[in-house]
């Protein structure tokens, strides 16, 4: 089914996403047996899960896409088989409060996205083409040995699992470029039913629930800047966050092996988004090993063990056996980015970007001299952009905002903060945040003296966004204003200016850098036309609409400070 682009596409991928994805968890957390939010995040994994084997395994077996619209009807099913169930899951106030918090992340990426005309940021360009490439490629049913990005790159350069799925949505409402950034938007705002459990667990029973995670979330750079360039790092974020998620509660509570279970099964999935995921993964089994340690001894430690391996494994061998099967051992590990980069560097090399990398994605750009921080062009505004966009983008501490590097460590070191309370627990926290750091500069293939945030660390830095959500309804005032002042800058310099230069309107996309050009002529090249091409050119609307998000949000914090 062909759908002409426009708001009447629009909309049917609107509806077929809430209906596949937030329809289906709705019916698949009805039957199962934990508190709503908790029930609701398994749900979307499940969901999601259901869309990536219909999708491949149709792919795989050269079955007719017809059996795609299975998936509409046994969501129609679920949902009526458990109406009951569902409307219980639906009163309750913490599910509600992060549905309605989903609603509006997925508006603001919507609003943000009708300001593209074409992408620009630093030297970012490329992945875009390469992920709907990817996308339509499952929607149509290429051959495996179709290359994408110009021939560059192989189908097994990249894991399969959100190109599988948005694929499967396109094929089902039809349209284009469009309609793949609002899905692949979309995927990345799922990341707001992990937090919002993260959050909750770490407010403690006297604080409101997660009011502040919508605000914070809204003026983060970062976010803004990776839900509207279309590639599948936030949409990873979500499976490392959710497995992140019931891990941590199974290592709380050594008796909770099923949690533990969960967890290692969703970073499995994680690594079927974006190889990127590999570090947390090699992280979470050191730590579920440390914590661990008194039952290294014992026949139920490695019994278990070696239970959540074979999960894992089966979770990974749906891509990998297929590719092995397809392209042998070296066609499927060997054509990936890091492999390629590992097999021409020497020990001492590998050692020396390492190290390098690790620095620059700690230490921000502006903190250095580093020549490359700004592309030549003629536009001061594209300049400050720029420097902007590397600080928020490819340093760790960007990527957390000016206004959380500055009162994070105000909080860790606040009288009855857990700094004071666990020092043990907070150093062991950083070391794995530091370890995770270490291990994304060590599998990139070359070293960037910018920072390598980008390529791995987006859950890290929305973890420090829970965090700060969960500690700044107590915080003092004066912290609490020192954040706000702060976010501002963020809001001025990450979201409204790089939007604004986005659009074409207000500085030509030609006075902009050599990469921003590039990208505006590979939309034309490959005759694709993002969401502003299809909606009238009313920007006033957009700034309206984004504004009223920022103030919906804004609003129903404070009320929830005034109802604690």
């Amino acid at each position: 089914m062909i759908v002409p682009p426009g708001p009447p596409a629009f909309a049917l991928h609107a509806a077929l996403f809430i209906w596949l994805v937030l329809g289906g968890a709705l019916a698949l957390a009805a039957g199962i047996r934990r508190p709503a939010l908790e029930a609701f995040t398994l749900g979307t994994c499940l969901a999601l899960t259901a869309l990536f084997l219909a999708g491949f395994g149709i792919y795989a077996t050269n079955l007719p896409p017809v059996l795609w619209w299975a998936l509409p009807v046994s969501v129609l099913g679920g949902l009526i088989r458990r109406h009951a169930a569902v409307a219980a899951l639906l009163r309750d106030p913490g599910l509600r409060a992060a549905l309605v918090t989903w609603c509006v992340v997925a508006l603001w990426s919507f609003g943000l996205l009708a300001c593209v005309g074409s992408y620009s940021g630093g030297h970012w360009a490329g992945d875009w083409i390469e992920h709907y490439e990817r996308a339509d490629f499952f929607r149509v049913g290429g051959p495996p040995e179709q290359r994408f990005l110009a021939g560059f790159y192989t189908l097994t350069a990249r894991p399969p699992f959100t190109n599988v799925v948005t694929g499967l949505m396109l094929g089902l409402g039809g349209g284009g470029f469009a309609e793949f950034q609002i899905l692949n938007a979309w995927l990345g705002s799922l990341s707001v039913f992990p937090l919002a459990l993260l959050v909750t667990r770490w407010s403690g029973p006297s604080a409101p629930p997660f009011s502040w995670l919508l605000p914070l979330l809204l003026v983060n750079p970062m976010v803004a800047q990776n839900l509207t360039f279309a590639w599948t790092k936030l949409p990873t974020a979500f499976w490392i966050l959710c497995g992140g998620y019931f891990l941590l509660l199974g290592l709380l509570d050594t008796d909770r092996v099923r949690e533990r279970l969960i967890g290692f099964a969703l970073l499995a999935v994680a690594m079927l988004n974006h190889y990127s995921a590999g570090p947390w993964i090699v992280v979470a089994v050191v730590f579920y090993a440390l914590r661990q340690r008194r039952g290294w001894a014992t026949v139920a430690f490695w019994r278990e063990t070696a239970g959540h391996a074979a999960i894992a494994l089966a979770v990974l061998g749906v891509w990998f056996g297929w590719a092995v099967a397809q392209f042998g051992w070296a066609g499927t590990f060997q054509e990936n980015t890091s492999a390629q980069g590992a097999a021409l560097r020497s020990g001492v090399e590998w050692a020396h970007d390492t190290a390098l990398s690790t620095v620059a994605t700690l230490v921000p750009h502006p903190l250095r001299q580093v020549e490359s921080a700004v592309p030549p062009q003629t536009s001061g505004a594209g300049r400050l952009r720029d420097f902007a966009f590397h600080f928020y983008q490819t340093s760790l501490p960007g990527m957390c905002g000016l206004a959380a590097c500055a009162v994070l460590p105000l909080l860790l070191v606040a009288p009855g903060s857990a700094a004071r309370r666990s020092p043990r627990r907070v150093a062991g926290w950083m070391t794995a945040g530091l370890l995770v750091v270490v291990l994304v500069a060590a599998v990139h293939p070359w070293a960037d003296p910018l920072g390598l945030a980008q390529i791995g660390l987006s859950p890290l830095a929305l973890l420090a966004v829970a965090w700060l959500a969960s500690r700044l309804p107590r915080a003092p005032m004066g912290i609490r204003s020192l954040f706000a002042a702060l976010a501002l800058v963020d809001l001025a310099l990450g979201i409204a200016l790089h939007f604004a230069l986005q659009t074409g309107r207000w500085i030509p996309l030609s006075d902009l850098s050599p990469v921003t050009g590039m990208n505006a002529r590979a939309l034309a090249g490959w005759n694709l036309h993002p969401v502003r091409h299809w909606l009238p050119p009313q920007d006033g609307l957009l700034v309206a609409l984004l504004l009223a998000l920022l103030l919906f949000s804004l609003v129903s914090t404070r009320r929830a400070l005034r109802g604690r």
